[in-house]
């Protein structure tokens, strides 16, 4: 099983759908618990081209304390190594791991408006 369908499944309980061998695609869809976004996640037999630095990130802004520490156990015993974050913001207000292809993750303490409050 390709590492995505790993770490997808590590995030999120609410899986809405899948497809196999679509265009030589494999992927899954993820639903947020509030339902309103979704993710996809891909994968397929070609080599990714890992062309990325440590500021790449995809960050989640998670609102509900027990969801947040739920998202953290899953990600850490999934294997998915914590690492330092190159943006402070990031290391002060969140918690950043790589993905199991090397990509980085920012599960993030708090909601949007915390965020666009600071003048960004």
């Amino acid at each position: 099983m390709p590492s995505v369908f790993l770490l997808g499944c590590a995030w999120f309980e609410n899986l809405i759908g899948e497809f196999k061998e679509h265009d030589q695609y494999n992927g899954f869809f993820c639903q947020s618990e509030s339902k309103d976004w979704h993710l996809e996640f891909t994968s397929s037999d070609q080599k990714a081209k890992h062309q990325f630095d440590e500021d790449d990130l995809l960050v989640f802004y998670i609102e509900k304390k027990n969801r947040l520490f739920e998202m953290l156990r899953n990600l850490r015993s999934k294997g998915s190594p914590a690492v330092k974050a190159i943006n402070p913001w990031w290391q002060n207000q969140g918690f950043t791991f790589l993905d199991l292809d090397g990509y980085g993750i920012v599960i993030c303490k708090g909601n949007t408006k915390a965020r666009s409050s600071r003048g960004r």
